[in-house]
């Protein structure tokens, strides 16, 4: 699931991913042919991947896309319960993502969510206070995310930082994996790297320690602010980012704080990629 899916490139990547692993279980193998890899793609792209975006143009670029990767066979219009217009952080969900959320089964979120500091407004469902500590909550409180979750006391005069939509994304993230459901889930995140060491986010990193099993984080620019054009991954963003991975595997376990392992990747955009590559590949340390 992408919750803001733009033109579907982390969909794409998924797609091919799944279809492979899911190739490779049917022949036995790790290595299955590209032509078998192909003839699955298109049903584990039904069954598996889920979009939303706010922009309808965006939408329909997903959906071409992937139809454009299963070979252009299925019809058109096959993926329009899985990808959608709507806005993940008003609790919009793709009516085939919605019929699968109560089952056992994995639920990975994927992105690069939209970064917009003083985006207070933004996200209203999300940023809504928590009733005061002795009144009671309503059924609406039980069912939706709150940004209150990402705060820490003492912390309030840097709230601020905190209405930025990827952060908006973060949180609603962590309640839709790991809060309404004790399965298998996982949330992978490119975005800001602000959120790993500014006090500001001291809630928003407890919050995934306590709600997590295990988490890795990937520095993408220790360079720092505006680092040269060549060592960035986005040429046109002068931000340091970073990427992050964080599950579970059952029920949270709240005496157990998630174990969270750090790197960081430099040099140029290419060797970046090399060595985040290396960082991932099954049997690294």
């Amino acid at each position: 699931m992408d919750p803001a899916c733009g033109g579907g490139a982390f969909l794409i990547a998924a797609a091919h991913l799944l279809a492979s692993a899911y190739a490779g279980l049917l022949y036995g193998t790790q290595h299955p042919a590209p032509l078998i890899t192909q003839a699955v793609k298109a049903d584990v792209m039904r069954t598996c991947l889920y979009g939303i975006d706010t922009d309808p143009v965006a939408v329909d670029l997903t959906k071409s896309a992937c139809w454009l990767e299963a070979g252009g066979v299925p019809p058109i219009n096959w993926l329009d319960n899985n990808i959608i217009t709507g806005d993940a952080l008003a609790g919009d969900l793709p009516p085939a993502l919605a019929a699968r959320l109560a089952t056992p089964n994995p639920l990975a979120i994927v992105g690069n969510p939209p970064y917009k500091d003083k985006a207070k407004g933004a996200a209203p469902w999300i940023e809504a206070r928590r009733p005061r500590r002795n009144q009671d909550w309503t059924a609406e409180e039980l069912r939706r995310p709150s940004l209150d979750e990402f705060r820490h006391p003492g912390r309030g005069r840097f709230e601020y930082a905190l209405n930025n939509l990827y952060v908006y994304f973060w949180r609603w993230a962590l309640w839709r994996a790991f809060e309404t459901r004790l399965h298998t889930g996982v949330v992978a995140s490119l975005s800001p790297a602000a959120w790993l060491d500014s006090s500001a986010f001291d809630g928003m990193r407890s919050a995934l320690r306590r709600t997590t099993d295990q988490g890795l984080v990937i520095e993408l620019t220790p360079e720092g602010m505006r680092p040269p054009v060549p060592t960035r991954l986005f040429p046109g963003v002068a931000q340091p980012l970073c990427t992050a991975v964080f599950s579970r595997s059952n029920g949270p376990d709240p005496t157990r704080p998630a174990r969270v392992m750090c790197a960081t990747v430099s040099g140029t955009r290419e060797e970046k990629y090399q060595q985040f590559d290396d960082l991932l590949r099954p049997g690294s340390p």
